[in-house]
């Protein structure tokens, strides 16, 4: 985390699925990034999460980590993201989370209801920008 902040990277996504695991792995970020001086958030990823019944479990995770202090917030918001989850019951989610949510997840183009969120977020930006990034900052290869 410390070179990520070197280089002004000042926040990580952390994509999770259902793992027995997750819990115990957020808790170690949230903690490392408090510890750093970084923020995180949360990326539920829905080849896991299931959008028709687990809006409640969802907005009871972003519950459990709203009050962090490493958790990136946006106007006052717990910033929150998806992979997929394009019927999501947001208001659901909200509701479960018991705090306002800044609700920017990652929809199939053309899926899911954009009324419902506070923005958009594009995962393959990842995938198209790491590359240059690494090669013009640190000589990795492509």
């Amino acid at each position: 985390m410390q070179r990520a902040k070197s280089i002004g990277i000042d926040a990580f996504a952390l994509n999770i699925g259902t793992d027995p695991y997750t819990i115990a792995q957020l808790d170690l970020a949230y903690q490392s990034a408090a510890n750093n001086g970084m923020k995180v958030f949360i990326s539920f990823d829905f080849n896991w999460y299931h959008s028709n019944s687990d809006a409640a479990a969802v907005g009871q995770m972003v519950a459990r980590y709203a009050n962090h202090p490493a958790q990136l917030m946006v106007n006052g918001k717990v910033f929150v993201s998806s992979f997929s989850g394009d019927g999501l019951d947001v208001a659901t989610m909200r509701s479960a989370a018991g705090v306002p949510v800044f609700w920017a997840p990652n929809y199939h183009p053309g899926q899911g209801n954009v009324n419902d969120i506070d923005g958009a977020l594009n995962w393959m930006v990842r995938f198209l920008l790491m590359p240059i990034l690494c090669h013009k900052r640190h000589g990795c290869a492509e």
